[in-house]
């Protein structure tokens, strides 16, 4: 294979910001289409509000809408469904790469939880059914809410194809799906005499509206979901014209920001964060034990034992806290996609060694205190 070549890098680069330049346009909106749409619509409906319709009636409208428009959004996007090529295996986006998708998860998160809530307040149905629909939306809306937080940290994505160990990693899923239609179908056949014999024009065209206003409200929030990638694009674009990346970083770096990174390499800066202070507060170890066994002699003063214990203590809670936010990113991945078996050994080696590092603090806290006490020392 022959090695990359900084011109056909840049042209790779080209072709990818291009390519983000046509999905926006693809479907013929633009932020001033959708704005000049949204301030017609608004229009419409600050006209057909003041007529003031019964406001029960728009609400139940409006939440059917919404609830059927999801259905319906999703089912198109599921059989619409068209893995590209993808690289084997699982890798991982940082997650603050969805940076500016924030606001319209966000909307979509507002949206669909005051849709759960009017159609199980204004609804006849049985209180296991409107159950279900809380559990349900309330997890759509609880996974909109952990990609926005997400999207602040360092927290890794993961995108590709599952571990083979997950054998039934599709289920959740396929359950969610079939309790999500099952519901909308028993919601549409329990409320539709209801909404035969209650129908109302002027309620429904409200209700139409204000779904219209919502609607172009996500899509002119989601306008520039893919800002952080291009401008990630437009910077290595920009860096490789100046002759600061050699060819192969250059591709590397290309390769991470279609693909995504091995999830070890976006982890290992806390793993060496970790072991860092881990091996600080070993080499404290030796000094602590070396105040210890003179003061076992009745040698030296009882505070130079205490001075290495605390600052090793000092090492090891830095070392911990770093632990507590590496742990907790390996057990979300573990969980949302699957870790690697090389993320999965360092992970425990490290946790049987703060184990033992923890093991010879209270040792050394029980060997000052059976220590003899000098009168004129100090705790």
């Amino acid at each position: 294979m022959d090695p990359p070549d900084l011109s056909s890098i840049t042209v790779l680069v080209d072709l990818e910001l291009k390519r983000l330049e046509d999905s926006r346009r693809e479907q013929g909106w633009t932020p001033w289409i959708l704005l000049a749409a949204l301030a017609a619509l608004s229009w419409q409906l600050v006209e057909y509000v003041a007529a003031s319709p019964h406001w029960q009636g728009v609400g139940l409208y409006w939440s059917i809408l919404i609830v059927v428009g999801l259905t319906v959004e999703s089912m198109i996007d599921l059989l619409n469904s068209n893995e590209g090529p993808r690289r084997p295996g699982l890798r991982y986006f940082r997650l603050n790469l969805f940076a500016a998708g924030r606001s319209a998860r966000l909307f979509a998160a507002l949206k669909i939880g005051g849709a759960a809530v009017l159609l199980c307040w204004l609804t006849p149905l049985s209180g296991l059914i409107k159950g279900a629909w809380l559990v349900l939306f309330g997890y759509y809306v609880y996974v909109l809410f952990a990609h926005v937080a997400g999207s602040w940290t360092d927290f890794p994505h993961p995108v590709g194809t599952m571990p083979q160990g997950k054998k039934y990693s599709w289920l959740i899923p396929v359950l969610v799906w079939i309790l999500h239609l099952s519901l909308v179908v028993t919601a549409m056949v329990g409320l539709w005499p209801r909404l035969v014999a209650s129908y109302n024009v002027a309620d429904a065209q409200v209700a139409l509206l204000g779904f219209a206003v919502a609607h172009l409200s996500s899509l002119l929030l989601g306008f520039r979901a893919n800002e952080p990638l291009r401008q990630e694009l437009i910077h290595l674009r920009r860096v490789i014209g100046l002759g600061e990346l050699a060819a192969e970083q250059a591709q590397q770096k290309l390769f991470e920001l279609l693909y995504g990174s091995e999830l070890l390499v976006l982890l290992r800066p806390r793993f060496e964060m970790v072991e860092q202070n881990l091996e600080g507060c070993a080499s404290l170890h030796g000094k602590a034990e070396a105040a210890l066994r003179v003061l076992a002699h009745g040698d030296g003063p009882r505070s130079e034992a205490m001075a290495g214990i605390k600052e090793a203590e000092e090492r090891f809670d830095a070392a911990e806290c770093e632990w507590v936010a590496l742990h907790v990113r390996v057990v979300v991945c573990r969980l949302i996609g699957g870790v690697p078996e090389d993320v999965s050994t360092w992970h425990a080696a490290l946790k049987s060694r703060i184990a033992a590092e923890e093991d010879k603090l209270k040792a050394f806290r029980a060997a000052i205190k059976n220590l003899p006490r000098g009168d004129d020392e100090d705790d």
